[in-house]
C-alpha cells in the first residue's frame, strides 16, 4: 500500500530523485570515442559525459554532489553527439538530483548502449539502434544493427511510478531493481502519494506519470505500485469515517469499500492512460502484509488489504481485454514473498528494509521473466 509517512517527514521527500529523461527515439552510433561515448540524439544517460568509466549509454548512478558537473556534461553530450536540446535537458535533470543527493537516479540510455558518434553522431544517433557500448577509456565502440532486440526496449522506454514502498529512506527498492534487470529505468515515485484521494503529498501517481510522458513519451515498461495510502491514510474530507479502514472491521465499511473501489478505477483509468500513450507492459506490485500497531499503518492495516487484493489482481488481470490488447498487466502479490519474514520491515515501520526491498526487486524481476516482459533477444521469449 502506498504507505506514507508523518507529515514531519515530509522534508525527507526532498531528497527522492526523479530519473533523468530521453528522446524517444534513441539508436546508435557508428564509432566510440573517448569525447562522446555516447552517440545518440540529446539521450539522457548525460552522465556517461562525466564519468569517463561510462562506456554504457548513461546506465551509471549520478555523483550525490555533481550538480555543476552533470549540468556541463549533459549540455556537451548533447550537443556533441546531435540531440542538443536533449542534452541540456537532461543535463537539468542530473545536475537537479545531484544537488539532492539521491541515490537512486540513473541516466538513460540505449540498451545495449549506443557505440559513441563522434563527427557522425548526429544522423547515427537519431536513425541507428542497438548498437554496443564504446568504450570511453579506449575510444572504441561497436557499430550500430539494423534493429533492437525483439522483446527487450531501452531503459530510457521504462518508468517507475509509485509511493514509499518504492521511494522511501527506509529501503533500496530503486536500486535493488536496477540491479536485478541489469538497468536502470526512469524514477518518478514519491512516497505519500495516492492514486485518487488520501496520502501526505499533493500528488497522485497518475502526475508521476503525466511527467514521464512530458519528458520522454516514448514508454514501453511502466513498473508501479499504489493505492495503499488511499486506504492506510484515506481523505476523512472526502471520505468520511475512513480513519476506521486500519482498525478491525474495516472490511464491512461501506465508507471503506468505497475507498478501494474509487481507487481501483483510478487505478484503471491509469491503464487507459498508458494504453493510450504506448505502454506494452505494467508490472505492478501488491503490497505484503504489514505489521499491527505500528503509527502509519494503524492497529490492525491488513484486513482492508486482504479485501482489496484479490479485485486489485482482478483489474490487473483483465487490463488487456480492456485496452483491445493494447498492453498487460503483470500481478505481483507480495504477501507470499514477505510470508515469515517480519525481519525485512524497518523497525516498528511498515515500508521494507533493504532486506524487504531487495526480496521485492527478486519477485518483480522473476515475474518479469516468468511472463516473457522486457526480456533480451536471444532469450527463451525472444528470437
Amino acid at each position: 500500500m502506498r504507505l506514507i509517512f508523518k507529515p514531519a517527514s515530509v522534508a525527507a521527500l526532498a531528497t527522492l530523485a526523479m530519473c533523468l529523461s530521453a528522446v524517444s527515439t534513441v539508436g546508435c552510433g557508428d564509432d566510440g570515442n573517448a569525447a562522446n561515448p555516447l552517440g545518440m540524439a540529446g539521450a539522457a544517460g548525460v552522465v556517461a559525459g562525466a564519468n569517463a568509466n561510462a562506456g554504457i549509454a548513461g546506465n551509471v548512478t549520478v555523483p550525490a554532489a555533481g550538480s555543476g558537473t552533470n549540468a556541463t556534461a549533459g549540455t556537451s553530450i548533447g550537443s556533441a553527439g546531435a540531440g542538443a536540446n536533449a542534452g541540456v535537458t537532461a543535463g537539468t535533470r542530473a545536475a537537479t538530483a545531484g544537488a539532492s543527493g539521491a541515490p537512486i537516479v540513473a541516466g538513460m540510455g540505449g540498451s545495449p548502449a549506443s557505440g559513441g558518434a563522434g563527427a557522425s553522431g548526429a544522423s547515427a544517433g537519431v536513425s541507428g539502434s542497438a548498437g554496443k557500448a564504446g568504450s570511453a577509456a579506449a575510444g572504441s565502440g561497436g557499430s550500430a544493427t539494423a534493429s533492437g532486440p525483439a522483446c527487450k526496449g531501452m531503459p530510457n522506454q521504462g518508468v517507475i511510478i509509485g509511493d514509499s514502498y518504492i521511494n522511501w529512506p527506509s529501503h533500496t527498492l530503486p536500486a535493488d531493481l536496477a540491479r536485478e534487470a541489469g538497468e536502470t529505468w526512469r524514477l518518478y515515485a514519491v512516497g505519500g502519494a495516492s492514486l485518487q484521494a488520501g496520502g501526505i503529498v499533493p500528488q497522485f501517481v497518475s502526475d508521476q506519470f503525466e511527467q514521464a510522458v512530458s519528458e520522454g513519451a516514448d514508454i514501453k515498461l511502466l513498473v508501479m505500485d499504489g493505492g495503499g495510502n488511499d486506504v492506510l491514510l484515506a481523505d476523512t474530507l472526502k471520505y468520511p469515517g475512513s480513519d476506521a479502514c486500519t482498525s478491525s472491521g474495516s472490511s464491512r465499511l461501506a465508507i471503506c469499500k468505497m475507498v478501494v473501489a474509487d481507487t481501483i478505477a483510478a487505478f484503471g483509468k491509469l491503464i487507459a492512460r498508458a494504453a493510450d500513450v504506448g505502454v506494452q507492459n505494467i508490472v505492478y506490485f501488491f503490497y505484503p502484509a504489514v505489521p499491527n500497531g505500528t503509527a502509519l499503518g494503524g492497529p490492525m492495516p491488513n484486513e482492508i488489504a486482504d479485501y482489496a487484493r484479490p479485485m486489485w489482481k482482478a483489474a490487473c488481470d483483465g487490463a488487456e481485454a480492456k485496452v483491445n490488447g493494447k498492453l498487460k498487466c503483470h500481478f505481483v502479490d507480495m504477501v507470499p514473498v514477505f510470508m515469515g519474514h517480519e525481519d525485512w520491515f524497518a523497525l516498528a515501520d511498515i515500508h521494507p528494509n533493504p532486506d524487504g526491498s531487495a526480496a521485492m526487486a527478486k519477485a518483480i524481476v522473476a515475474k518479469m521473466k516468468e511472463d516473457c516482459v522486457w526480456q533480451p533477444a536471444g532469450s527463451a521469449c525472444c528470437h
